[in-house]
């Protein structure tokens, strides 16, 4: 061994207060959410998404490149006709909206579900 010598001080258990805060901090952690609470927190934590550039990746390398372009060169100008041809349609916001909300609760630990017409938050 390195030497490390471990000495526990077990002198506290006999303290009645420190069981009990024990007690408490175990008792808190299983107390559930509320829903309205979960869905208020889920929506502190979005960020504004840029959907043409999650539909269409490429739009991310063409903005670099326009910006290393004098503005009114003709490269500039039809880089900028590119993008501006790339539009996201109503399934691309449906199904990012979607995915950013089901990343946004793995993250913190929530589960969603969706049975028929009603959806479900538990923790």
């Amino acid at each position: 061994m390195n030497g490390v010598n471990v000495n526990p001080v077990f002198a506290d258990l006999n303290n009645a207060e420190t069981l009990k805060k024990g007690v408490k901090k175990i008792i808190k952690k299983d107390v559930a959410i509320p829903h309205i609470e979960i869905l208020e927190k889920l929506i502190e934590q979005f960020q504004l998404l840029d959907f043409q550039a999650l539909a269409f990746p490429s739009v991310q390398k063409m903005r670099t490149e326009l910006k290393n372009l004098a503005a009114e060169s003709e490269e500039a100008k039809g880089i900028r006709k590119q993008i501006d041809k790339l539009k996201p349609n109503i399934k691309h916001y449906l199904i990012l909206s979607i995915e950013n909300v089901l990343n946004v609760a793995k993250k913190n630990r929530w589960g969603i579900c969706k049975n028929q017409d009603f959806i479900y938050l538990f923790n």
